[in-house]
């Protein structure tokens, strides 16, 4: 099985490191990565992706945080050999409540004038217990990335709404939540599952960066769920 891994607001995919690191045999993935200086729209970026999806194997595409958006998009369009969607702490339309969006569009302006301490990322990203090894990864992929794109990826996420394409998909869903999440409440999750009842949550004990700080429970949980849907048969 071939994993498209879609990747955050960074857009550069190398925060997909760890993940890759703990792939089981029979799996082998493509991590894609946004321009880091051309602004894009999510219909953009959308299509990019669709231009490089695999049309001679079959894939899962993965998607996390900014990216949820643009999966969704693409799986309601069928794409020939996609067989899987995964969520990971992600998004249908605008996260948390009107109050934040509002916050984040008032200081969106000042959020990345300078590249993010360590605590913030710690605090809002990484979780406290992040190693020495992801901070300075995850701070140095969001300083590869213009400044202006990142505000205008925050814009576009909080103003997003991809229900009606949600409710279009027909391949099986799978949501990886992290429970302490301070960027993506876990009602994010029920909402969409109320759009698809069938759509599988499996909480996982992580901050926002889920992938980065529990890579092996993530791929166990995404094997196993493969398994089920008669999609994989090597266990890990």
């Amino acid at each position: 099985m071939h994993l498209v891994l879609l990747p955050g607001l960074d857009g550069t995919g190398r925060l997909f490191a760890p993940l890759l690191a703990v792939l089981p045999s029979g799996y082998t993935a493509t991590a894609i990565a946004y321009p880091p200086t051309e602004c894009a729209s999510y219909a953009e970026l959308q299509h990019r992706v669709e231009s490089v999806l695999p049309n001679d194997e079959p894939f899962v595409m993965i998607a996390e945080s900014f990216s949820g958006p643009i999966a969704i998009r693409l799986a309601a369009r069928a794409p020939r050999n996609l067989q899987a969607l995964v969520l990971c702490a992600t998004f249908g339309h605008a996260p948390r409540g009107l109050l934040i969006r509002s916050l984040l569009r008032l200081g969106s302006r000042w959020l990345f004038a300078i590249p993010p301490p360590r605590w913030s990322i710690r605090f809002l990203l990484a979780g406290a217990g992040a190693s020495d090894d992801l901070v300075p990864s995850c701070r140095d992929a969001i300083a590869s990335t213009a400044r202006s794109i990142l505000r205008e990826r925050l814009h576009q996420a909080i103003a997003v709404d991809v229900r009606s394409e949600l409710r279009a998909i027909s391949i099986p869903i799978l949501y990886l939540q992290a429970t302490r999440d301070r960027l993506i409440g876990p009602d994010n999750a029920e909402r969409m599952r109320r759009i698809r009842p069938e759509m599988k949550i499996q909480a996982i004990d992580a901050p926002h960066l889920l992938l980065q700080r529990r890579p092996t429970e993530a791929m166990r949980e995404i094997h196993g769920w493969l398994c089920v849907r008669g999609l994989a048969r090597r266990s890990i």
